[in-house]
Formats: structure tokens, sequence, C-alpha cells
């Protein structure tokens, strides 16, 4: 993920776009680590997993504070059941989602318009890199995501405005692989309560 810096000293402009590169979808199935955009890496720590086919994804944070303390929080959606658990450490709560169909977030639709093309490296070692935008909500936001190598997702975000006001997030992309390598972090705690945790 921070690959900001070398990728800012590294790229050079490409003219026109070439015809092959087209919206593409990476694995339906895959994990990845995040870290929002002008956050310290050493503060705040993402993991996402991502299972399309299952219907079901699992984020994690971890919140280093300024003491040492670290928080750490887990959201689950299953989508399937329509059902969604956040877990802290003074509890679990379970609600209802208001839709039981998953975003397809591996893919990148066939309407969105490509607004860069990159090159980073030099001779032979180059990589392409694009950027792509589209918008979602009707067209009051707009969310985008940078590929590489073909169609591995580098950075995301989303920016605009919602119903609670302005929102801009971009988070970069490290550790990205295919597959879940344990399904278990996609199981809810079983004493879920539907009350708010801290009522």
């Amino acid at each position: 993920m921070f690959l900001v810096v070398t990728i800012s000293a590294l790229v050079c402009w490409v003219g026109a776009a070439p015809t092959a590169h087209t919206p593409c979808c990476w694995a339906s199935q895959y994990e990845a680590s995040y870290t929002e955009v002008g956050l310290s890496v050493d503060h705040v720590v993402h993991t996402f997993h991502y299972d399309y086919p299952g219907k079901r994804a699992t984020f994690t944070s971890d919140n280093r504070l300024p003491n040492g303390t670290v928080i750490h929080t887990v959201s689950i959606s299953h989508f399937g059941t329509g059902k969604s658990y956040a877990i802290r450490s003074n509890g679990c709560v379970v609600s209802t989602m208001n839709t039981t169909d998953m975003p397809m977030d591996h893919c990148i639709p066939s309407n969105a318009t490509r607004t860069g093309q990159e090159v980073i490296g030099t001779d032979p070692n180059t990589k392409t890199v694009s950027t792509w935008h589209w918008d979602v909500f009707g067209g009051s936001m707009s969310r985008f995501v940078t590929i590489i190598d073909g169609c591995i997702p580098l950075q995301i975000g989303v920016n605009g405005r919602s119903q609670f006001g302005a929102r801009s997030e971009s988070y970069l992309i490290t550790n990205y692989r295919t597959g879940i390598a344990d399904t278990s972090v996609f199981d809810a705690p079983a004493d879920c309560s539907s009350v708010p945790i801290g009522k």
C-alpha cells in the first residue's frame, strides 16, 4: 500500500488508451489489507475478506491509540440471510440489512469511464496502471478504482454527497491474495444481541 510515493516517482503519462483496456473483474473471493489515505499506517489496519459466491464479507479494523491500546472491531455481513454483525470487545450486535443483494465490489461496471492510464517502472519491468470512475446512488456519488497487472485492485475510493453530508474516502490496497484462507472469518458469534452495545 504505500506504493504511492514510489508510483509518483516512476509514473510517466501515456496518451491515448489502448482499446484492449475494458472494465474487468478481479477474484470473486479475495483477501487484502486496506489503509485509508491520509491516516498513519501505524495507527489503523483494516483487513477485508470478500466472498461473492457465498454472499458474505468481513471487515476487521485494528486501531492503535497513542497510549498503545489496540481497539479491535469486526463487521460481518451475511447478504444471504440479510444479517450484519458488529463485534467489539464489549459484545456483539446483530441487525437486519436493508438488502440481500451483495454488491459486486470485485468488478468495474460496464458504464465506468477510464479516467487515466499510467506506466510505472523502467523497461523491461514496466507495469500499466489504470483508473476508472463510475456514478453510484443516482449520480450523487462517484466510486473509483485503480488497477494494476491487468485487473488487480491497487486503490479504491468514493466521493460525493450522501444523505449524511459530503463524503470522501480513499484506500490503498496491499497483501491482495485470491481465495479465503480461513472461512471462519465469516462466522458470527452465537450470543449476538439485537440490542445496541452499551444499552
